[in-house]
């Protein structure tokens, strides 16, 4: 009978399994929002921009003393680029889910970057005056400058205050 001894020794190395597998719980647990938030600056007057935002998002009854003179149309900033550039959207979340799953970026900067392209692409259309419809004659009379033809630009307030945050979900 022969006994024969071994010195092997057996490593498990991590070669980034753990920090992959955090970040694809990580994905789960955070979001990214593009718009304006709770924090943004309100208007010198005191005017929530928030406020206005949904306004202009959605229309809204004008009143006085708590009477209907009018209404104000909707003039979609958020929802119409989105919806437009939304196969857009998918095809830059699916390259960026690709790099994380690499593990070349975080979860956490991939929602950053697809934040980064819908903020900038909102901007972009409000500053090229892609917003519908027009401003009223009287609304248009009083602009000037960069803001002339352009809806939702007046002093570029609201413009500033759109912005993209990652946080927990």
């Amino acid at each position: 009978m022969a006994i024969i001894k071994s010195d092997i020794k057996t490593t498990d190395v991590d070669r980034g399994q753990k920090k992959l597998l955090k970040e694809v719980d990580e994905i789960g647990d955070i979001a990214t929002s593009i718009g304006i938030h709770e924090d943004a600056e309100p208007y010198p007057n005191g005017q929530s921009v928030q406020k206005v935002s949904f306004w202009n998002e959605f229309g809204h009854d004008l009143k006085i003393a708590g009477v209907v003179i009018g209404k104000v149309a909707a003039r979609s900033w958020l929802r119409s680029v989105v919806d437009a550039n939304m196969k857009k959207y998918e095809k830059l979340r699916t390259k960026l889910q690709n790099q994380i799953l690499a593990g070349k970026i975080t979860a956490e900067k991939a929602l950053d970057r697809l934040g980064f392209r819908i903020e900038t692409d909102i901007k972009n259309n409000i500053k090229k005056g892609g917003i519908t419809p027009e401003n009223e004659p009287s609304v248009a009379a009083r602009k000037t400058g960069f803001a002339v033809g352009r809806p939702l630009i007046d002093s570029g307030h609201f413009l500033r205050q759109i912005a993209r945050k990652v946080e927990p979900a």
